[in-house]
């Protein structure tokens, strides 16, 4: 699902819950009126004369109304499951109150016992207007909304990094999350898994930001799932297809906090490792042979695209490559890495603009824009080239 669909998809699904919802609340609000009219005729009168033994104040129920009473009790004791189609905990409605007096229920549960003559009629009654307030309430207009349609959100410009978590590797932890999401999306459309792996997954997101980015980072992602709670709606038809809009609206927030990396290390200030890689100098460029499968993949993809007439990216991609060579303040695995989203680009380059993903690519360029940000070859070759490489985005 595109991002540009995920919130009409939610309204849509909001459409039907309050489409279902309006018509099974007015079936059960004319049950209601329906019961309570039976027990119109016993207002003031339900109650019967003990006989002579008995006080003259207690009394027994008159029998002719035992069959509206039961139906009635048996009515609102049933509409405990309403709670359970009105369970909109995470939504914008609640359901009606339920009659709970104890006093009121004990009339109607034991129609042969014995009661006070004013006890029984004010039970009559209070079940009498329970019925009808539950009657109008089941029939009243619902609100325009009950589904969270989230408003637009990203992320805070600024955030810090917790302390000892590094840019780079959190970047690589994110695109991890982003691929468990795509999978996730995957087994959803295909009917594999369910709606509640979805909320387990934006759990787990959430958790990670909180600790690696802070609240302010994790809260905007929480703003964009917390509608995955309502899936276990009962008058949901697909909570499947509603939990991949979601998803969509949180893995859209999760690229987006990975292009703001490089801001993020930078305001966090931390330390640029030191060199670890033997290099030597050939022609006029810094080349380390424990890179040259990684180089020759580069320079293949390089070729290829010249050979096709790309030229302005064959020559961007050469230019990375050259600066991620030169730059003396990275260690072997950072080099290692960086060669790895170069050759990437490369690849992507010569694929259909419809078979590229734009997640991966937009990552990809995070990090080489975060690395960029602490050595000067990097940042002056991603200031000359990253606009023609951007354009490698669908």
């Amino acid at each position: 699902m595109k991002i540009e669909a995920a919130r009409p998809t939610i309204r849509e699904h909001d459409d039907l819950v309050r489409a279902r919802l309006w018509n099974f609340g007015l079936a059960e609000g004319r049950q209601a009126a329906a019961l309570a009219r039976n027990l119109a005729p016993w207002l003031g009168n339900v109650w019967r004369a003990g006989g002579r033994d008995a006080p003259s104040y207690m009394g027994i129920v008159n029998r002719d109304a035992n069959p509206a009473m039961r139906a009635a009790y048996a009515w609102v004791q049933n509409a405990k499951r309403l709670e359970a189609v009105y369970k909109l905990r995470y939504l914008s409605y609640s359901a009606p109150t339920v009659l709970t007096d104890e006093s009121v229920n004990a009339v109607f549960r034991g129609t042969d016992l014995w009661y006070h003559r004013d006890a029984t009629n004010h039970a009559v009654q209070r079940m009498y207007d329970q019925l009808n307030g539950l009657g109008e309430a089941y029939r009243a207009r619902h609100p325009d909304m009950l589904l969270d349609v989230p408003e637009e959100t990203h992320p805070p410009r600024r955030a810090r990094l917790a302390q000892g978590e590094i840019g780079r590797l959190l970047v690589g932890d994110i695109n991890t999350q982003l691929e468990g999401c795509r999978s996730l999306v995957e087994s959803l459309s295909a009917g594999t898994s369910t709606w509640s792996a979805a909320r387990a997954w934006s759990n787990s997101v959430s958790f990670f930001l909180t600790q690696c980015l802070g609240r302010a980072v994790a809260d905007g992602f929480d703003r964009l799932t917390q509608g995955l709670n309502a899936c276990d709606y009962p008058l949901i038809a697909q909570p499947e297809s509603l939990a991949q809009a979601y998803l969509c609206l949180g893995s859209s927030y999760l690229e987006e906090v990975v292009t703001l990396m490089p801001d993020y290390a930078g305001a966090s200030e931390q330390a640029v490792p030191q060199p670890h890689v033997s290099m030597s100098f050939s022609g006029g460029t810094f080349y380390g042979g424990q890179f040259a499968a990684q180089i020759a993949n580069i320079n293949s993809s390089i070729s290829g695209l010249s050979r096709q007439g790309g030229t302005e990216v064959a020559d961007a991609l050469k230019a990375l490559e050259q600066a991620v060579l030169s730059q003396a303040d990275l260690d072997e695995e950072q080099r290692r890495d960086l060669l790895d989203n170069v050759g990437y680009l490369g690849d992507v380059a010569q694929l259909p603009p419809e078979q590229r993903n734009r997640g991966i690519i937009r990552s990809v360029l995070a990090a080489l824009s975060l690395a960029a940000s602490s050595g000067n070859d990097l940042r002056q070759a991603m200031e000359a080239w990253g606009g023609v490489l951007r354009n490698l985005l669908p």
